[in-house]
């Protein structure tokens, strides 16, 4: 072979070699973009599902957030609203405290008489007894015997006195009665107990007597047991019986006995014995 043909045909190899390794070169470009183009596709429905579940739990995240802050917005606005019931509860309170107050001084007024005012801090828990305990004794004065009224009239009377409080009988205990009478017709009888039921007895009564529902008996000072002229109870009904020695009218206290608040006890009289 000659020179210059065995030089051209090195020259053919060097090339065929070139080109067969920029052929492969590009061959394996061409097939990495095609896996890559291959892998993008089966992989964009995945990270756009990771995408929206990355998005559902945080969304899920500041939902449960969301939940937590209305809970504790809520407790908040309930602490709220009954912190300001109780304020209500309380102003209510406090008005109808200033109300009995305002009451209890009207009726000592149009009594004229010298008092002291005291808190009913406890009834009879079994109702055994028609008796109730005030927050005031000796160290305001009490005697035992003292008349104590409520808002409109007559409640009771004082049966023991200790150093800072006091116990007072009932008009409704069977074992106070009280002489009293008809604040129009000045018609005597006794304030009882019958039958559970709270009456008036009237011995000698005339045969045309007529009680209305309403009219007021007061204390009659009958017996030195209470000053004359307390209001005590009024009139419920009232049926004349001819056949009867008493005439009896039942009768209602002028004041709620078992929600008694406040009294105030007549400091003047101090029945004898």
């Amino acid at each position: 072979m000659r020179r210059g043909s065995q030089s051209r045909a090195t020259s053919y190899f060097v090339f065929a070699v070139v080109l067969a390794v920029v052929l492969l070169g590009l061959g394996q470009l061409l097939r990495f973009d095609a896996v890559r183009g291959a892998a993008a596709v089966v992989y964009e429905p995945l990270q756009s599902g990771l995408s929206s579940a990355g998005r559902g739990a945080r969304d899920f995240v500041g939902t449960i957030g969301s939940i937590g802050d209305t809970a504790a917005e809520n407790r908040r606005l309930k602490a709220q609203v009954a912190d300001l019931q109780r304020q209500l509860d309380q102003a209510r309170t406090q008005q109808l405290t200033d109300q009995q107050l305002k009451d209890l001084l009207g009726l000592q007024d149009s009594l004229r008489f010298h008092s002291t005012a005291a808190e009913v801090i406890g009834f009879d828990p079994e109702r055994l007894s028609q008796a109730m305990t005030i927050n005031a004794g000796s160290n305001k004065g009490l005697k035992v015997g003292m008349s104590v009224l409520g808002q409109r009239g007559l409640v009771g009377r004082v049966v023991s006195v200790q150093g800072n409080s006091a116990q007072v009988r009932l008009v409704s205990d069977t074992n106070l009665p009280v002489n009293v009478e008809s604040a129009q017709a000045h018609l005597g009888g006794t304030l009882k107990v019958r039958e559970g039921r709270l009456v008036v007895e009237i011995l000698g009564a005339p045969t045309d007597v007529h009680l209305d529902r309403g009219e007021v008996f007061v204390t009659s000072g009958l017996g030195g047991n209470f000053p004359k002229g307390l209001p005590v109870v009024s009139v419920s009904s009232f049926h004349y019986e001819p056949a009867q020695v008493a005439q009896v009218a039942e009768v209602s206290p002028l004041d709620d006995l078992a929600r008694l608040e406040f009294v105030i006890v007549d400091t003047d009289f101090v029945p004898i014995g």
